[in-house]
């Protein structure tokens, strides 16, 4: 085998080992290999060819310029297409997979406070349909069967949060959703679930502004003035009544003090009454 032989058969041993040298990683290794290969086939062409044959050696050169981008070029296109290229490439992620989140985010913001209804049950993540367009959701509450009215009230990562429509829960349901709560007198409204407590009254000398504890929450009212405990006897008003002809009827003030005058003496002297029985006696 003469020199230009080697010069052709170490180009293409170059080519080969230099296709490899891109797709398996040997440190360096192999592309040191390539151009020594590479080196050798160009020794051997100018001990073949310079000084002899000049135009073979030119179109050596000249191939040699041209393979080398081309079997680069090559192999970087061709190689990821075969099976062999798929086992030593990881194939690269579909424009789907690169797609920034925040796209997905802005459509479902803009699902909030929406209508649609559940394509699949809800136990508690399924699909939903809003506006025409199909989103993975979580159901808040009961559980929620295919084809029934949803409203989505939220978001959480890349999911809705979706509730039963309110709207069309059926007029039984409501009707005890609205009803009072049991004890309540007829004819008394429903009192607010959260109702705003009462304000004590600032000034306490006005007469019967309190607030009575016993009574329900959400409900003031003024109870009726405390009366003072009966007595038996009553006073007068004004001296002018003492001194009347109606002084000694019985409730007035001398009548009472004649009376508690008359309880005292008894009580100074209990033997007094016994003696004078006897001296009757």
């Amino acid at each position: 085998m003469d020199p230009g032989h080697y010069a052709l058969l170490l180009l293409a041993v170059g080519l080969a080992v230099l296709v490899v040298e891109v797709f398996v990683p040997s440190g360096g290794l192999l592309a040191a290999l390539s151009m020594c290969c590479l080196a050798g086939s160009l020794f051997c062409a100018v001990w073949e060819w310079w000084g002899e044959n000049m135009l073979a050696f030119w179109a050596y050169i000249g191939c040699t310029a041209v393979l080398i981008p081309a079997t680069l070029g090559g192999s970087f296109y061709m190689l990821p297409r075969t099976e062999f290229g798929r086992r030593l490439l990881q194939e690269a992620p579909t424009p789907e997979e690169t797609a920034s989140f925040t796209e997905e985010r802005a459509a479902l913001a803009a699902a909030v406070g929406r209508r649609g209804k559940t394509l699949t049950l809800h136990n508690p993540g399924g699909l939903v349909e809003v506006d025409g367009a199909r989103f993975h959701a979580e159901a808040r509450g009961p559980m929620l069967d295919a084809g029934e009215p949803i409203e989505v009230v939220g978001t959480r990562g890349n999911r809705l949060l979706v509730r039963y429509a309110k709207d069309d829960v059926p007029p039984i349901l409501q009707e005890i959703d609205d009803a009072p709560p049991a004890g309540t007198p007829p004819g008394e409204p429903r009192r607010a679930e959260n109702p705003v407590p009462p304000v004590i009254d600032p000034d306490p000398d006005r007469p019967g502004g309190h607030i009575d504890a016993h009574a329900p929450v959400g409900y003031a009212h003024e109870s009726p003035p405390e009366k003072s405990p009966p007595t038996d006897l009553e006073e007068v008003s004004s001296p002018d009544d003492m001194t009347s002809g109606d002084a000694k009827r019985p409730g007035t003030a001398a009548t009472k003090d004649q009376a508690v005058s008359n309880r005292n003496d008894e009580v100074a002297d209990p033997f007094a009454a016994d003696a004078e029985r006897e001296g009757i006696k």
